[in-house]
């Protein structure tokens, strides 16, 4: 367990204009996961006890159990989640497909107006619908009242 622990919390500094924070021991972070997942306790007892916030050990719980062995060493979008590699050609991927769907989307548009242009010269009734027009109001009569 304490390799594991080892392998995915690594000791760093924060950087920008946080406040500055010293990392948790891994030793501690191994201990409160360890008494956790053997089900005695629960992140409020613990928190109580170590005065660390639930949340933290609960993330530090999650990360373990999820299996992520590594920290992630390659930079990683904040938008997309993928690296910046992989963010430039899939992005450019991305705009190729989403300018031939828009390319679809606009032929299918011209398509319907014609036909309802088409059925209307032919049929000789209004299809398109009248942007002024009101809606017609009710006359109050139902099957009752008739």
């Amino acid at each position: 367990m304490d390799k594991l622990i080892k392998a995915v919390f690594v000791k760093g500094k924060v950087k920008g204009v946080r406040k500055k924070t010293q990392p948790y021991d891994l030793k501690l972070k191994s201990r409160i996961i360890e008494r956790y997942l053997q089900g005695d306790v629960s992140f409020e007892m613990l928190s109580k006890q170590y005065k660390i916030h639930p949340g933290v050990m609960s993330r530090w719980v999650r990360i373990i159990k999820k299996g992520r062995t590594v920290v992630q060493s390659k930079k990683i979008s904040k938008f997309t989640g993928m690296s910046k590699e992989q963010t430039t050609a899939q992005l450019l991927e991305e705009i190729r497909c989403l300018k031939r769907d828009l390319e679809d989307e606009r032929l299918r548009a011209g398509l319907y107006k014609k036909m309802i242009e088409i059925a209307e010269r032919d049929l000789g009734i209004p299809i398109e619908k009248k942007y002024g027009a009101r809606r017609s109001m009710n006359t109050g009569k139902t099957k009752k009242n008739q």
